[in-house]
């Protein structure tokens, strides 16, 4: 240990000094000014001690930081409009818990939460997936030792299909109604079961007209690293080339002003066209429409998923278990008994 005084450093050629258990330069230079060190050195041990630093507690996690947390990491990871979603189905349980420690949040909890709304089905699937994934993050990212919701049990969404289909006579009657580039979207969303959405952001090299086939890489579940693939009838060909027509780039399908159709404004105009024509029918509607025709004639699961852009079965299951290859086996079976 140094002693209590001043000490010289040739390597530094200067005079040094310990106070307050730190190393401090006198600023003096010179072996021979050791007089002048020792001064320098009682004038600062005359000056007060340096107040020490004030010690920092970080504030208490909560639920609100947590999810603000998660939806600050997600912005850039997933599409503004899923950020959106998720975003909206926090805010009621950041509001209600925004306070409580996430560690603390329990099952029951959350059950008797969801029990106190007037949500659809679909809107409690939501919420829970949701839930669990930014309590799924809190905890991979070590901000949170442990997930308390880690055993939280999505509840089943409400299928949309049967409630969604639409027939060929309501398919007809918009389509005889529907502007020239609407009625190339409806077409387009009968002949190939896509989302409104997958057809926006079709362009024309996206388009194998050799192999019948589009490929997209900008849709839905481009996350996954696989692009979306549709195959093309005779009809759905004809109007790709009818909109491609003249042009080398770009999005095919245009609104009447040739603007690039958005996902909301294609939903909003298939609305408004069956309202004006007195017809059910949603802009994905056509989808499950398709799924169903699709089933009811035969197709294997497997196959229709992958028509629809699905990695596996279980969303088809969810949806048309009533159309899937197990009910058409026991159809079958009870065919031959009689």
């Amino acid at each position: 240990m140094r002693p209590a005084k001043p000490w010289y450093r040739a390597s530094q050629d200067r005079w040094y000094v310990t106070l307050h258990g730190k190393k401090v330069s006198l600023g003096v230079t010179g072996q021979g000014n050791k007089k002048a060190a020792l001064s320098a050195w009682h004038r600062l041990s005359l000056e007060p001690p340096p107040a020490p630093k004030p010690v920092i507690v970080p504030a208490p996690l909560t639920v609100a930081k947590m999810v603000d947390d998660y939806l600050a990491e997600a912005t850039g990871r997933v599409k503004p409009s899923t950020l959106a979603v998720l975003k909206g189905r926090l805010a009621s349980f950041k509001k209600a818990f925004g306070k409580a420690d996430p560690n603390a949040i329990t099952v029951k909890q959350v059950e008797t939460f969801m029990a106190g709304k007037t949500w659809k089905p679909s809107s409690k699937n939501g919420f829970v997936a949701a839930l669990k994934a930014c309590w799924k993050w809190a905890a991979a990212s070590v901000v949170i030792p442990t997930n308390p919701l880690a055993k939280l049990v999505k509840p089943a969404g409400e299928s949309r299909g049967a409630k969604a289909l639409i027939t060929l006579a309501a398919h007809r009657r918009l389509t005889a109604k529907a502007s020239k580039p609407l009625k190339a979207l409806l077409t387009l969303l009968w002949e190939t079961g896509a989302r409104p959405s997958e057809l926006a952001s079709l362009k024309i090299g996206d388009v194998d007209y050799g192999q019948r086939l589009a490929v997209i890489t900008d849709h839905k579940t481009a996350h996954h690293g696989k692009p979306r693939i549709l195959f093309l009838t005779d009809t759905a060909l004809a109007v790709l080339r009818e909109g491609s027509e003249g042009r080398e780039a770009g999005y095919i399908l245009r609104t009447v002003q040739g603007n690039r159709w958005a996902k909301n404004a294609i939903c909003t105009a298939v609305r408004k066209l069956a309202l004006k024509v007195e017809v059910s029918a949603t802009a994905y509607g056509y989808r499950h429409t398709f799924a169903t025709d699709a089933l009811s004639k035969g197709v294997p699961d497997t196959h229709v998923a992958a028509l629809l852009g699905h990695s596996g079965t279980a969303m088809l299951h969810r949806h048309y278990s009533h159309l899937t290859a197990n009910s058409r086996a026991m159809r079958e079976a009870a065919a031959r008994i009689r």
